[in-house]
């Protein structure tokens, strides 16, 4: 008997979701985020955005904002009252004040429990920076390459 299988990559309604998984298995998820969303969500990005990119660029299916490091993030995030945020995951945002990192994690955890928004977190490798945001998500993915997969009774 075959057991039912699930995309191991999926943004649950009001959670906050940090992901790592290569690309070509992001851009399905944030698909189906944005399908099953009745507004279109904002993208927040950086300098390096392999993501979005394969997304579709300035035509995928998401209002894009690029920032230029965290502290413009956060500006950006008091500036919208999107149900549905994605924030592409770029090391540079946190060089000119690393602090920020946590206060960012924060902040985004805080719009899940206050406004129910659901928040992904997204990138294609780990670092340091990815790891504290990962902290305080509310639901931490690492989808490796060979495994799109997971059987629905081991989520």
């Amino acid at each position: 008997m075959q057991r039912p299988t699930v995309p191991s990559l999926f943004f649950g309604q009001a959670t906050f979701t940090a992901a790592v998984a290569p690309r070509e298995q992001m851009v399905p998820a944030l698909r189906r985020m944005c399908r099953n969303s009745g507004q279109v969500p904002v993208y927040f990005y950086g300098r390096t955005h392999p993501i979005l990119d394969l997304f579709g660029g300035s035509a995928a299916p998401v209002d894009i904002w690029p920032v230029q490091d965290a502290g413009c993030l956060l500006d950006g995030l008091d500036g919208t009252e999107r149900p549905k945020i994605v924030v592409e995951h770029d090391p540079a945002f946190y060089a000119p004040c690393p602090d920020l990192t946590r206060v960012l994690g924060l902040t985004l955890r805080e719009r899940v429990k206050e406004r129910s928004a659901t928040v992904a977190y997204v990138a294609t490798r780990s670092d340091p920076y990815f790891e504290e945001i990962a902290g305080v998500a509310g639901r931490r993915v690492v989808v490796e390459r060979d495994d799109p997969f997971i059987p629905a009774d081991r989520r």
